[in-house]
């Protein structure tokens, strides 16, 4: 098992890189730090198995963050004809910082509703022949005030699949993004 604690510090070192993966739109260089019950997300781009990366992650910043803030969790990678497409993995609203950092000098941010608007899912790339990383980006927003979870029903996959990140952004008014981060797993 990695040392979480080494990986959160590693992970914050990473603050002046970016943090998304090239040719990702928004892109983003303030460090959003993931961390999995198997260890974090030690610099943008960390492997992980689909076990380790099942359940929602823990998130958090190396500042304080004032306000209420959306999760949004995307694959870039997903296989689908000629081009790779999206799929949406979570947009989690309703985060809020931790006025005190925790010992690894982390500001975790947690929400009461982990299922608004859109649940986590974890990974669960195909096998592929040759094998292929699929990247899964975090971004952070902050939440707009009186914003309200869009009427989409993201319980199954017809809404989830080939979504365009920019659109989503714009449609649900999230503006900019204020940190990020991005692991990787491949099918086995």
């Amino acid at each position: 098992m990695r040392q979480a604690k080494f990986s959160i510090i590693a992970a914050l070192a990473a603050c002046g890189l970016a943090q998304t993966p090239p040719g990702f739109e928004p892109a983003v260089e303030a460090n959003l730090a993931v961390i999995f019950e198997a260890g974090a997300v030690e610099e943008p781009g960390t492997s992980f198995t689909i076990a380790e990366t099942a359940q929602l992650p823990t998130i958090g910043t190396a500042e304080p963050l004032e306000g209420t803030y959306i999760l949004l969790v995307v694959d870039i990678s997903v296989p689908g004809g000629a081009q790779r497409q999206k799929l949406l993995h979570g947009l989690i609203s309703g985060y809020t910082s931790a006025a005190e950092p925790n010992d690894a000098g982390i500001y975790v941010l947690e929400t009461a509703d982990p299922a608004s608007p859109a649940s986590y899912i974890g990974p669960g790339p195909p096998p592929e022949n040759p094998p292929y990383a699929h990247s899964y980006v975090e971004v952070l927003f902050v939440q707009p005030d009186g914003w309200e979870a869009p009427a989409v029903d993201f319980s199954g996959f017809g809404n989830r699949f080939g979504i365009d990140v920019g659109k989503l952004i714009e449609s649900y008014g999230l503006g900019e993004p204020v940190a990020a981060n991005y692991f990787n797993v491949t099918g086995v």
